[in-house]
């Protein structure tokens, strides 16, 4: 198992994201592995779609760090400096054409948090694990 994934900043490459997650995961056990990749994916391809779209990054590195309670993901690239929010968050009742991504993310982690490091950026985002006593219910 490989904890770090290093692609060139491009739609095609993040394809990696998927499998290389679900090797991350799979020491979880088959049930939490499929009970996480999903959101984790999504999560992490929003992010590196953001570091594609609006930072202009050239590559993109991924690490799994694992805990007892969460798996954190966190992506470091070479782009432009995150300023925040360029917009509205999107609100449900009103149709925007971006700004959905970040929100996607913020709702899928249980945090997240960014860094401005020498040339590039960080994003750490954490994915609670299912306690053991929820997944051994009689």
């Amino acid at each position: 198992m490989n904890d770090i994934l290093r692609v060139t900043a491009d739609f095609e490459a993040i394809r990696a994201v998927g499998p290389w997650l679900r090797s991350v995961l799979e020491p979880l056990g088959p049930e939490q592995c499929a009970a996480m990749a999903g959101s984790i994916e999504l999560a992490v391809h929003e992010m590196a779609t953001n570091s594609i779209d609006h930072g202009k990054s050239t590559s993109i590195e991924l690490k799994a760090q694992r805990t007892n309670d969460a798996v954190d993901i966190i992506l470091t690239d070479d782009g432009l400096p995150f300023e925040g929010r360029q917009g509205p968050a999107p609100h449900p009742d009103e149709p925007q054409v971006r700004g959905y991504g970040l929100m996607i993310v913020e709702a899928l982690t249980e945090s997240i948090d960014y860094e401005r490091i020498a040339t590039g950026n960080r994003w750490t985002m954490r994915f609670a694990l299912e306690s053991n006593e929820s997944n051994s219910s009689t």
